[in-house]
C-alpha cells in the first residue's frame, strides 16, 4: 500500500471505485509545516496524511454522503468521523461491503450491501443474534477485515473505557469460550491511558447501544480449520468455503451437535474435555472425530463411520476414570499409565475397526478374560487398567517399544 520513493515522499495506494489511485505524501505533520515526523514506524500518520490529501483532491470513494461535511479542510474533515465502510473499502477494494446495523425496536440486526462504489445493492431484515454471530465468527475465520462503528461509550470497573462514542474499532476475533466478540481499540498503548487497547463484548450490549459492524470480503481462506461452532453454520453457507473442521469444548460441541450434523462441508470435529467431568454423544455425526478428555469421570459416545470413506473416530482419554461407549465406527483410542492410573472402561469394542493403544511406561502387559471382556493392565500398576466390556470377538496384542497395541 505504500512505496518509498527514497526522496522523502511516499506513494500510498488507495482504491476509488475499484480503481487504484495514487496520493504522494511526505513526513510533515498535520500541525506543522515545520514538524516532521522522524520516527522509523511511522506508517499510520503516513496514511492518515495521505487519506486526508486523497480528500482534498476529490477521491472520495462511495456516495454514502459521509464525506459531504467539511469541517474546514480535509485533515478536520476526516478527525470528524464518517462511516468506517469509506475507510475500508478505500484501502482494500472489497467487492462487497456489509454493514449489519442494531435495530433496537426488533432487537434484531438489519444488514446492508454495497458494491465497490458504496453504492447499496439490497438489504435485509430482522437477522437474530444467533444468525448475525454465526456470519461475523465465519467471516473473521476466513480473514475479511470487521470494524465495530460505536454509538455509546461504556467502561470497565476499573475505570477503563471500553465503548467510545463516534469511534471505530477493529474486531480481530471471536471468543468461543466466552461467546463474545475481541475488541481493538486503534488508538493503541499510550502512558496513562484511560481506555482499554483490547477488550471482549457481546453481541447483546452492542445491539442495545445501536451500534453497526462493518465488513468486506477479502478474506481468501477456502478451507477452515479449528473452527468454532458458532461459525459452523456462517461457513457451511459461505460460497468460498470448501470444507472446515471444527475444534471446541465438549459441552459446546454437544449443545450444537444437531446443526453441526446438517453441515456438509464439515470435514471434521475435535472434541476438548475439562478438567471435571464431561459428557458427549456424538451419534449420527458422519465426519472424523477427535475426542481429548482430560478431566475425571468424563463419559462419551463415539460413533460416525462412513463405510468405504475411510472416516475414522480418535479418542484421547485423560487419566482419571474416564468412561467411554464406541459407537459402530472406527475408534482409537491412546492411553497410558500414570501414577494417578485411571479406570476406562470401554464399551463395544471391536476387534474389527477399532484400535487401543496403551502406554506401559516400562512395564510388562497382562490380559484376563473376564466376564465377556478383556481387562488389560500393566504389571506396574495392577489397581489401574483397561476394561473392554461388550467385546466383539476375541482380541490380540503386540508389544513394540514399550506400547501394547490390542487390534
Amino acid at each position: 500500500m505504500i512505496t518509498n520513493n527514497d526522496n522523502g515522499t511516499f506513494g500510498v495506494r488507495f482504491y476509488v471505485d475499484g480503481v487504484a489511485r495514487y496520493v504522494t505524501v511526505d513526513r510533515e505533520l498535520a500541525d506543522g509545516g515545520t514538524e516532521f515526523n522522524s520516527a522509523t514506524n511511522i506508517w499510520a500518520s503516513i496514511v492518515e496524511t495521505a487519506f486526508a490529501e486523497a480528500q482534498d483532491q476529490g477521491l472520495i470513494t462511495g456516495n454514502t454522503g459521509d464525506n459531504q461535511y467539511n469541517y474546514g479542510n480535509s485533515f478536520s474533515t476526516i478527525g470528524n468521523g464518517g462511516q468506517s465502510a469509506n475507510a475500508l473499502e478505500a484501502i482494500t477494494d472489497a467487492t462487497e461491503i456489509t454493514t449489519f446495523y442494531a435495530n433496537r425496536s426488533t432487537s434484531t440486526w438489519d444488514p446492508y450491501f454495497y458494491d465497490q462504489s458504496l453504492t447499496e445493492t439490497g438489504h435485509d431484515a430482522g437477522l437474530s443474534a444467533a444468525s448475525a454471530l454465526s456470519t461475523l465468527a465465519a467471516d473473521l475465520s476466513v480473514g475479511d477485515d470487521v470494524d465495530l462503528n460505536s454509538a455509546t461509550n461504556a467502561k470497565f470497573s476499573n475505570g477503563k473505557r471500553t465503548l467510545i462514542d463516534d469511534h471505530v474499532m477493529s474486531i480481530y476475533g471471536y471468543d468461543a469460550a466466552t461467546g463474545k466478540l475481541e475488541v481493538r481499540n486503534p488508538w493503541g498503548v499510550s502512558p496513562g491511558q484511560n481506555w482499554a487497547t483490547t477488550f471482549e463484548v457481546g453481541l447483546g450490549a452492542l445491539l442495545s447501544d445501536g451500534d453497526s459492524i462493518t465488513v468486506d470480503n477479502v478474506g481468501g481462506a477456502t478451507s477452515v480449520k479449528d473452527a468454532s461452532v458458532v461459525a459452523a453454520s456462517g461457513l457451511q453457507t459461505m460460497a468460498q468455503v470448501a470444507s472446515f473442521s471444527v475444534t471446541e469444548s465438549v459441552d459446546h460441541i454437544d449443545a450444537g451437535l444437531s446443526e453441526l450434523i446438517l453441515d456438509s462441508k464439515l470435514a471434521s470435529v475435535t472434541a476438548i474435555g475439562t478438567k471435571g467431568a464431561d459428557a458427549l454423544n456424538l451419534t449420527g455425526l458422519n465426519v472424523a472425530t477427535i475426542i481429548e478428555m482430560d478431566g475425571n469421570s468424563d463419559e462419551a459416545s463415539v460413533s460416525g463411520y462412513r463405510p468405504g470413506l475411510g472416516i475414522a473416530s480418535s479418542l484421547n482419554l485423560g487419566h482419571n476414570y474416564d468412561s467411554v461407549t464406541l459407537g459402530s465406527g472406527h475408534a482409537t483410542i491412546d492411553y497410558s499409565f500414570g501414577a494417578a492410573g485411571g479406570v476406562e472402561y470401554v464399551s463395544d469394542f471391536s476387534a474389527i475397526h477399532d484400535l487401543l493403544s496403551i502406554s506401559l511406561l516400562g512395564g510388562s502387559l497382562e490380559q484376563t478374560f473376564v466376564n465377556g471382556g478383556d481387562w488389560i493392565t500393566s504389571s506396574t500398576d495392577l489397581s489401574h487398567g483397561v476394561f473392554l466390556a461388550d467385546v466383539m470377538s476375541a482380541q490380540k496384542v503386540t508389544l513394540s517399544h514399550g506400547i501394547a497395541t490390542v487390534v
